[in-house]
């Protein structure tokens, strides 16, 4: 029994005798957010090198003489499967050509420091690559580190350019000298150099002697 107080009431004390603290009111919650794409949007070159994945490394950039063609240098190993791709918003969207077991497998002629041309559009005269893509250059040779490179011969002067103002799907240069017989007929591939103002292609080959 408690005291009373002065007005004849009895005063009661209540105590805390144990139990857990309230609960607090939640939080709000916070807000979801965007992941940052791992590459930026854009052209690309995968492949097995890639496990097929967009990389920064293979990322193509525009050919600034000739508006609608990328083009990227790299370096490439025989055997290699490539393919082109479009990455929007940090996915691949679009394959180049689309479909399965149809990339390019890259040969010996086409391993080493390449560089690499691509449009949109199918090529017909790129049928050789997959219709998408152009390469130029391979087979380059790692020089010894322990002898000294040799200089190479001007051969300015016995470089032939084609524009190929026809649109041939295959152009090929035949010819000779007084001191070989004439190549095989018919002819040796002429290697892609450029696209004039014009659109046209320009190939280039290099003679002996």
């Amino acid at each position: 029994m408690t005291d009373k107080d002065s007005s004849g009431n009895y005063a009661v004390a209540f105590y805390d005798i144990g139990g857990t603290d309230p609960t607090p009111d939640p939080t709000t919650a916070p807000q979801p957010t965007t992941p940052t794409p791992s590459v930026a949007d854009g052209y690309y070159l995968v492949g097995t090198m890639t496990e097929w994945k967009a990389d920064a490394a293979y990322k193509f950039s525009e050919n600034t003489a000739n508006p609608g063609e990328y083009m990227l240098s790299t370096t490439l190993t025989a055997t290699d499967g490539i393919k082109a791709v479009k990455v929007e918003n940090g996915a691949i969207t679009t394959w180049y050509p689309d479909g399965m077991d149809n990339e390019y497998t890259v040969d010996a002629a086409h391993a080493g420091d390449v560089t690499i041309y691509f449009k949109t559009t199918y090529q017909s005269d790129w049928s050789t690559f997959g219709g998408y893509m152009y390469i130029d250059g391979g087979s380059t040779p790692t020089p010894d580190p322990t002898t000294a490179p040799t200089e190479a011969p001007d051969v300015t002067d016995r470089t032939i350019i084609f524009s190929n103002n026809k649109g041939f799907g295959t152009v090929n240069i035949y010819y000779w000298s007084e001191e070989d017989q004439p190549v095989d007929w018919p002819g040796v591939p002429m290697t892609y150099l450029d696209t004039n103002e014009m659109g046209e292609q320009r190939r280039r080959h290099a003679a002996d002697g």
